[in-house]
């Protein structure tokens, strides 16, 4: 006989002995002569009853199985299901600092969980080293008119995108040494301000214990440069203009760098073509920025030249073309003589009515 309690049965019939320390299945099966079997303990005392003997970890598979298929609550569970929530929505609303409001059915994509990466440094490298080593860097700086005595030499040293560099000044022969400089790749700058500097940096690879010989050699930098150019965008007949000069000179900085900087105190003469006329003093003086400025004005329709020199330098530049002035709107009268003999005379705009 066996017995059964929510859907499991302990074997007891006869003909049936359980296996110590075993648990035992029941599995059974409907025929035509008892009809479909249900869940229950009165389907676990089926005649026709099949038994298994099973492990327990099966046996426990099969138990969760049968006590869900015959639960008689409302609400079932589904073994393997998985419930997930999804995020809230935000949603944009109007702003009411701003007085700003959303466009309809705009929404903002959730980004609380957003990975942040981070941006990479722009931070320099810590300056190498370029001393300690047995090599040795030397060189002569040559210049437009020979050896240049008293430049500064910077020698660079590169280890990947790292640098560091030592400077020294060249003797009265032009010559520089580096000694107990560390192997590896060399970039020789030199310059003697205020117009001496190099256009071109030699470069080379010194292996540690020989030595390496980069000789810069300068170009004079002092070009001065005047530049001309109208202060509006449109002259007009009879109406006060401006032209603007601009003087710099190339020189060379503390670091060797070309640099171009304004030229105070030079006189600037303008010349103008037929058509225009200068109404301020003439020649003009530059100020600290190198700027001068005059006023002109035109006296003919269309476009005119002007130009400017000092010693050094010229500069010349088509100006805007010269326009007419605008007029003002003019009135105009009508007269109309009626069959009875009286005149009407109509004034245009701002005049009289009729």
């Amino acid at each position: 006989m066996a017995s059964g309690n929510g859907g499991l049965a302990w074997l007891t019939a006869p003909g049936v002995t359980p296996i110590p320390g075993r648990l035992v299945a029941s599995f059974y099966t409907p025929n035509a002569e008892s009809g479909p079997v249900g869940c229950g303990k009165d389907s676990m005392d089926h005649p026709h009853l099949r038994a298994w003997r099973l492990g327990a970890t099966t046996l426990f598979v099969i138990a969760a199985i049968l006590i869900g298929a015959c639960s008689n609550t409302s609400s079932r569970a589904l073994v393997g299901t998985t419930t997930t929530t999804a995020a809230p929505e935000i949603v944009v609303g109007d702003d009411a600092a701003t007085g700003l409001q959303a466009p309809p059915g705009w929404k903002l994509p959730d980004t609380r969980n957003a990975v942040l990466l981070t941006a990479p440094s722009k931070a320099k490298s810590a300056p190498i080293a370029v001393v300690g080593g047995r090599s040795t860097i030397t060189g002569v700086v040559t210049g437009p008119d020979g050896p240049v005595a008293g430049a500064t030499v910077r020698v660079e040293r590169f280890v990947g995108t790292a640098s560091g560099s030592v400077q020294v000044v060249t003797d009265g022969s032009g010559r520089f040494v580096v000694t107990g400089a560390l192997g590896g790749r060399y970039r020789v700058r030199a310059w003697l301000q205020p117009d001496l500097a190099t256009f071109a940096s030699p470069t080379g690879f010194v292996a540690d214990g020989d030595s390496l010989d980069l000789s810069p050699n300068l170009e004079r930098h002092n070009a001065v440069t005047l530049q001309l150019a109208a202060t509006e965008a449109t002259l007009t007949m009879g109406a006060p203009g401006g032209v603007r000069a601009l003087l710099t000179r190339e020189t060379v900085d503390s670091n060797g760098i070309v640099q171009a900087g304004g030229v105070a105190g030079s006189l600037v003469t303008l010349v103008a073509a037929d058509g225009l006329s200068i109404t301020s003093p003439n020649p003009a003086t530059t100020e600290a920025s190198g700027s001068a400025s005059w006023v002109i004005e035109c006296t003919a329709l269309g476009a005119h030249q002007v130009s400017a020199a000092v010693p050094e330098a010229s500069a010349s530049a088509t100006l805007p073309a010269c326009a007419a002035a605008a007029t003002p709107p003019s009135s105009s009268t009508t007269s109309t003589t009626k069959p009875t003999g009286k005149t009407t005379t109509t004034t245009g705009p701002g005049g009289p009515g009729r």
